[in-house]
């Protein structure tokens, strides 16, 4: 699965304070979020094995747009340990339902105008359907593009009802952890490929 914002625009500078781009040597791995000052979350398919073996090099950048940029409002942070769900650790790769993970970091960020805790939902808080959502992130731009965006690209989309989700992706679905969106065909934010995981 590639993290992809297809069809969006570029977001207004630091309009997502709690935005984090994960980085290995320098390089944009995946997207997550502060939710507090010492804990990223992201999905765990964001790391895989060869990424495990370069820890020293792992970090988040905090307070960036541009991440080819050296901004003042940007915060480096090591990586000191990956949580993965066990359950995701258990299961086919394939399977989607548990893909989360917590990255705790070296050092607390410091919070300012730039960089924000998001506050988690409350538990067993319904998101109705035909709600616009918003996606934000560094992700590729096109379905089939190499490189990811160097400034924070956002995209807005309608979710879908769960029965609709269960009908179109049948076993990979559970309403209980996910929920899903419909595309236009012209915005989306992620693409599925044959040849990626």
């Amino acid at each position: 699965m590639d993290s992809s914002i297809i069809g969006g625009k570029e977001a207004k500078p630091h309009s997502r304070p709690y935005m984090a781009s994960i980085q290995c040597k320098n390089h944009h791995t995946c997207g997550g979020m502060l939710i507090r000052e010492d804990y990223v979350l992201t999905a765990a398919h964001c790391l895989n094995r060869s990424v495990f073996s370069s820890r020293d090099h792992f970090e988040v950048v905090l307070g960036a747009h541009d991440i080819k940029k050296k901004e003042k409002t940007q915060q480096r942070i090591p990586v000191i340990k990956y949580i993965r769900h066990p359950m995701f650790e258990l299961n086919n790769k394939m399977d989607y339902s548990y893909d989360i993970m917590l990255l705790k970091l070296k050092n607390k960020a410091k919070l300012n105008k730039f960089v924000k805790v998001m506050a988690l939902p409350k538990k067993n808080g319904k998101t109705p359907a035909n709600v616009k959502c918003s996606i934000a992130g560094w992700g590729l731009k096109t379905p089939n593009g190499e490189q990811a965006s160097d400034v924070m690209q956002e995209v807005k989309l309608k979710l879908q009802f769960s029965f609709e989700c269960k009908n179109k992706w049948k076993q990979y679905f559970s309403s209980e952890r996910m929920i899903c969106s419909v595309s236009d065909g012209k915005h989306a934010f992620c693409s599925m490929t044959g040849n990626k995981s």
